[in-house]
């Protein structure tokens, strides 16, 4: 594989992202406070021919991520996406849901792909959404808000579109991390290999990749060595199982 190609392409991708002054519905963008889009990394990993693409909804909320709060806080307008790597490898790469999702696949044997595989980090929306303050039971509580329709197309056909269409990674699977993401990108990409699993916040995937190892490896070599082009909620039963 050419990866600095990659690299390169993802990069310009990237910086163009960070410096999206757009603010769709139900979104944050507020550059004066360091609070940009983001969301987009290719980890390296052994960059190997295939990999792996991780797609949630949107980034995560920026008071909840003190050591990037106070990194991106500092940049404020002059954050960009030379903040953004800086930020991940001092502290995003670190947090539970690339941890913990890194951890589920580099464990997971599939024919083909190399456990130590590069990884794309992704979002369908690249801006963390807004919040809501109220008081329950006399405690302030945060509730988000959920992402328009509109603004999951229109972020997905500025940058979303731009970064599968790269050939290099066309034929890599992509986990949808979470139902709200994997339905979502249901009607977005028909000819990708779509795999859905637990986001890490709800404290499943763990528990389901120790009991089910042997039956999700089968499922996604059935998938995978066979080019299957379909969507496939991982987890079996996936009522049981919640969100």
């Amino acid at each position: 594989m050419n990866f600095q190609f990659l690299s390169e392409h993802i990069n310009e991708i990237g910086e163009q992202m960070a410096k999206c002054t757009r603010n769709c519905d139900g979104i944050r963008n507020e550059p004066s406070k360091g609070i940009i889009p983001r969301g987009l990394i290719l980890e390296a990993g052994d960059q190997s021919d295939m990999g792996f693409i991780v797609m949630g909804i949107n980034p995560g909320t920026f008071e909840n991520s003190i050591d990037e709060k106070e990194i991106l806080s500092k940049k404020g307008i002059r954050a960009n996406y030379d903040t953004l790597k800086e930020v991940w490898e001092k502290a995003t790469m670190r947090r539970p849901y690339y941890s913990k999702i890194r951890k589920f696949i580099r464990n997971i044997k599939i024919d083909g792909i190399n456990s130590q595989c590069p990884i794309l980090w992704t979002d369908i929306v690249k801006c963390e959404s807004i919040t809501e303050s109220t008081i329950k039971n006399g405690k302030l509580v945060q509730k988000i808000l959920p992402i328009q329709n509109e603004t999951k197309c229109t972020c997905a056909s500025l940058f979303l579109e731009n970064e599968l269409n790269n050939p290099l990674i066309k034929d890599w699977p992509i986990f949808a991390i979470g139902r709200d993401a994997f339905e979502a990108l249901n009607g977005m990409l028909p000819e990708k290999t779509l795999m859905g699993i637990f986001h890490t916040s709800y404290g499943h995937l763990e528990k389901w990749v120790k009991e089910d190892k042997n039956n999700i490896e089968s499922k996604m070599n059935e998938l995978l060595v066979h080019s299957v082009k379909s969507h496939v909620w991982l987890p079996r039963n996936r009522e049981e199982w919640g969100k």
